[in-house]
């Protein structure tokens, strides 16, 4: 009879290892390899969707103003998309990596600014008042002991 001496399982494992058979012993190494990424761009775009795309890109550098971030008065992204035909999403993500953000005008800004301002002088004086009028009470408290 011929009888084959077997192999410890650690040192089985290893052999595995050391041939590529690392995840699982039913994987070989050219399964366990990692999958070739698919291609930028699969299939090229239609004629009329680059159109629109050129379309969008000109009509956007005639009617946006990056450094102010706003349109030109009567042109957003809705107009900019209907004129182009393509979705107002596409046009804003191409507003937003070519030309930045909408900003909000400077006026905007200073209002806001201003109404913040007094909001946070409006909670200090009302704080203010509270401890007064807790004050104001405890002297109550006071005097009503004395004239007891």
């Amino acid at each position: 009879m011929n009888l084959r001496v077997l192999m410890a399982p650690d040192q089985i494992d290893k052999k595995f290892t050391q041939r590529g058979w690392r995840l699982d012993p039913a994987l070989c190494p050219g399964c366990a390899a990692p999958k070739p990424k698919d291609p930028l761009m699969g299939a090229s775009p239609s004629p009329a969707a680059i159109r629109g795309q050129t379309e969008t890109l000109k009509l956007l550098a005639q009617h946006f103003d990056g450094e102010n971030g706003r349109y030109v008065t009567g042109w957003s992204d809705a107009t900019i998309a209907k004129a182009a035909g393509i979705s107002t999403e596409t046009v804003a993500a191409f507003r937003i990596a070519g030309f930045g953000e909408i900003k909000e005008p400077a006026e905007v800004a200073l209002l806001r600014s201003d109404i913040n301002s007094l909001e946070a002088l409006q909670r200090d004086h009302a704080s203010a008042m509270s401890t007064e009028i807790a004050a104001l009470r405890g002297r109550l408290v006071d005097l009503s002991k004395v004239a007891a």
